[in-house]
């Protein structure tokens, strides 16, 4: 959990022939006591009501197909996000997913 995919990041999902685009970080869903990595959308449609995004992990992506825009303002947001999971106690509890 070193690298956040940039927002605006096409991937194609496994054994789908959508494609989503990163627009968030860290989605939880309260029903399932999860956090996900990402909150994506479908692309090229974008968001477009209530059942326009999802929630995943690494493990769903089969491909990268375009990596977003990423500048040292949104490495230093990486960065700081990743040093404060860490220092706070919440990195390990994400990989253990014990947040809920």
């Amino acid at each position: 959990m070193d690298k956040l995919l940039p927002l605006g990041t096409v991937i194609k999902i496994k054994a789908s022939v959508s494609l989503v685009m990163v627009i968030g970080y860290y989605p939880v869903n309260a029903e399932k006591g999860k956090v996900y990595r990402y909150l994506v959308a479908n692309y090229p449609f974008g968001v477009q009501g209530n059942n326009s995004t999802a929630m995943m992990d690494e493990t769903s992506i089969e491909e990268i197909l375009f990596t977003g825009y990423c500048d040292s303002e949104a490495e230093d947001y990486y960065k700081r996000t990743f040093d404060w999971m860490e220092t706070n106690g919440f990195r390990e509890k994400f990989e253990k997913q014990e947040l809920l």
